[in-house]
């Protein structure tokens, strides 16, 4: 599974960096001091959150999470030039991995076997353009992969950990290394500009302002761009078949949540949402489960006259739903992100209470369904395998298979099993180039045969 990493835009008031950090500590006190004034006369609101899980302590300020599989937090501390690596088995602790030089870490993707990290880090007077390194999560031992270019802002992996796929922020590309040599397999230019990143099987996006490019890993082809829109994409997140963006522009107009279709990226629908205060240009990070997408603004979001540092959406298909305050007892909120299953949520903040900044484990009770398929012809035997996530055991598998110009709905079904996989085979005269499969209702991305 691979871990959704939540980009972080480096523009909030203050910043991190060693030359920011008194202005960080005193905006960091502004802001802690306006959310108690406002919340005090502020009438309170229905929050909807689970329960908490766990919660640990951290030694400083984070820039961005990865949440593995297994639930484990990975966390990029600028001020500490170091990974947090916090976990909940056996129970939660948390181990601090320093990283050498001084710049500033700032993004993270994870392997799906937790075992090895990639940290973008940012530029400074002994790495003008930043740099991107891959580090050993077991023995700490760190890699610097050359080449990538100026200031790696947003990265993500593929769900087989082959590509890695870096958003280069300074030279408007997104940037394809091959983690088998971590050197750049490709270097691939945009119009718009590289700032988040996310991935739905061979598919890239890559978004920042006014477009969303979706990008083959595997050729390095710009296979669709979105619409133009208003405002700046800083965060994405998958939900089915389709990409939510978190996009924010400048008072007095209001951030927004964004729906594309994701494999057309046609636009379908947006949500305004409401901060508290809306004249600062704050962190906006979005996470997701099946049917929620959770949002974090770091000065928080009004809902009803509460302010909440984390919200909750409803999502479908056709509509957003109401915002619905998520509770978490932290004066802000840095960074959030989900397992692969979005069954989890870990929420980064500072707790006034504790004195620190915090991580917090929360169940959603709504993991994310999905469907992968790989198609291979051997002879005129046509065998489709797929695995799922969230899916009822037993239900049916329909293959479409395309023939000519469109896809044909195949007579013939396979049925999941208790594991969660299934094959399905069929002959043919002709030859099979493309197929997707759908079940439970999802639809998977379209794939080629191999052969």
């Amino acid at each position: 599974m691979t871990p959704l990493v939540s980009g972080y835009p480096y523009r909030i008031p203050g910043g991190f960096g060693r030359d920011r950090r008194a202005s960080a500590a005193l905006a960091l006190g502004v802001s802690l001091m306006a959310g108690l004034l406002m919340a005090a006369g502020a009438p309170g609101a229905q929050a909807s959150t689970p329960p908490l899980a766990a919660v640990v302590d951290l030694p400083g300020d984070v820039a961005a999470v990865a949440v593995g599989k297994s639930g484990t937090v990975f966390a990029t501390l600028p001020d500490q030039d170091a990974i947090a690596i916090a976990r909940l088995e056996p129970q939660p602790q948390v181990r601090i991995l320093n990283l050498p030089g001084t710049a500033d870490p700032l993004a993270i993707a994870v392997t799906s076997d937790e075992a090895v990290a990639y940290v973008g880090r940012l530029p400074n007077d002994a790495n003008p353009d930043g740099r991107l390194d891959r580090v050993n999560l077991a023995t700490g031992a760190v890699t610097q992969i050359e080449g990538v270019g100026y200031w790696p802002n947003d990265l993500e992996l593929s769900a087989d950990d082959k590509t890695l796929v870096v958003a280069v922020v300074g030279q408007a590309e997104a940037v394809l290394v091959d983690t088998a040599s971590d050197s750049v397999r490709e270097r691939v230019r945009l119009r718009h500009g590289a700032g988040n990143v996310a991935i739905d099987g061979n598919i890239a996006f890559v978004g920042s302002a006014p477009i969303i490019d979706a990008i083959d890993i595997r050729t390095g082809n710009v296979l669709t761009t979105s619409p133009a829109f208003s405002g700046e994409v800083v965060s994405m997140t998958v939900m089915g078949n389709e990409l939510i963006a978190a996009i924010t522009i400048r008072a007095p107009e209001l951030p927004r949540l964004a729906a594309f279709d994701a494999r057309t990226l046609r636009f379908k629908r947006s949500l305004e949402l409401q901060p508290a205060q809306p004249e600062f240009r704050s962190t906006f990070t979005i996470a997701s489960s099946f049917s929620r997408v959770y949002a974090m603004w770091g000065l928080k979001w009004d809902i009803d006259g509460s302010e909440y540092p984390a919200i909750a959406v409803p999502s479908t298909q056709a509509a957003f739903g109401s915002p619905q305050p998520f509770d978490t007892n932290l004066d802000f909120v840095r960074a959030i992100g989900a397992d692969a299953t979005g069954a989890l949520l870990a929420v980064v903040g500072f707790s006034t209470t504790r004195g620190s900044f915090v991580i917090q484990w929360y169940p959603t009770g709504d993991e994310r369904r999905s469907v992968a398929v790989q198609a291979r012809l051997k002879g005129r035997t046509l065998t489709v395998a797929g695995s799922t996530t969230g899916v009822t055991t037993g239900a049916a598998v329909r293959v479409f298979v395309r023939q000519g110009k469109k896809f044909v709905a195949q007579k013939k079904t396979a049925r999941v099993g208790t594991d969660g996989t299934f094959t399905w085979r069929a002959n043919f005269r002709k030859k099979p180039t493309r197929v997707y499969v759908t079940v439970g209702g999802i639809e998977s991305s379209r794939v080629t045969v191999r052969r």
